[in-house]
């Protein structure tokens, strides 16, 4: 039996590929406008900069994967690499051949904003146009990609973390990092670090997987029964 639902998450890195001059002249183009003595330029580029910098993982035209994982239906979630050229290439072409073989929903929280057009755009940048087209997202009645996020926020603001809305609906949440550990994680190099990264991305899986069927049985999953 084909999978039903492809639950996925991901984590990512900035911009590592970037030389220390191709850093400096991203964080030059977003110096403020109303800075215009060298010396004042210079000193917001030294206090800013690395931040700039750093923020390009949430940025799918700039950043890297670092590692993604994912779930088919109940089955146990699976961890791919994704950190170097290689990884990624692999990681990509083994989960569009997981959707081709299954043809699921795939099911991310918060997944129109960030998860969906960063595998997008990874996939544009290594040229698996297949897998681009895979990733669009359509209609919500009719679309084959579920935004967690979206479901329960009904398109209105409001609040809608993983974290919360796990607490709301009694889902167990023992995570002891975030995102934002990502890149100082990977960065140590160290496999301890590493491993930390890898169980945060399967964890989120697994919680994924919980909140889906909360609010499936809730009726906020259009398409779903």
């Amino acid at each position: 039996m084909t999978a039903r639902r492809m639950f996925l998450d991901l984590e990512t890195l900035p911009a590592i590929h970037w030389d220390d001059e191709r850093r400096a002249a991203y964080a030059a183009r977003k110096v403020p406008a109303n800075y215009k003595k060298p010396e004042a330029i210079q000193k917001w580029m030294d206090s800013k900069g690395s931040k700039l910098w750093q923020e390009t993982s949430l940025n799918p035209l700039h950043g890297r994967l670092c590692c993604l994982a994912y779930a088919l239906d109940d089955a146990e979630p699976v961890l791919l690499w994704a950190d170097t050229p290689e990884t990624e290439r692999r990681a990509l072409e083994h989960v569009a051949e997981v959707i081709q073989r299954n043809s699921p929903r795939l099911v991310a929280h918060n997944g129109f904003r960030f998860d969906f057009p960063y595998l997008r755009a990874r996939a544009m940048a290594l040229g698996m146009y297949g897998l681009a087209i895979r990733l669009r997202k359509g209609k919500p009645w009719a679309s084959t990609l579920v935004d967690t996020y979206y479901s329960w926020t009904e398109g209105a603001r409001t609040p809608g973390n993983m974290t919360d809305l796990c607490e709301l609906l009694g889902i167990e949440d023992n995570d002891t990092i975030s995102g934002a550990d990502v890149y100082r994680l990977w960065a140590t190099g160290d496999e301890a670090d590493r491993a930390l990264i890898g169980d945060h991305c399967l964890m989120d899986v697994i919680k994924l997987r919980a909140v889906f069927g909360k609010l499936m049985k809730g009726g906020y999953i259009e398409g779903e029964k």
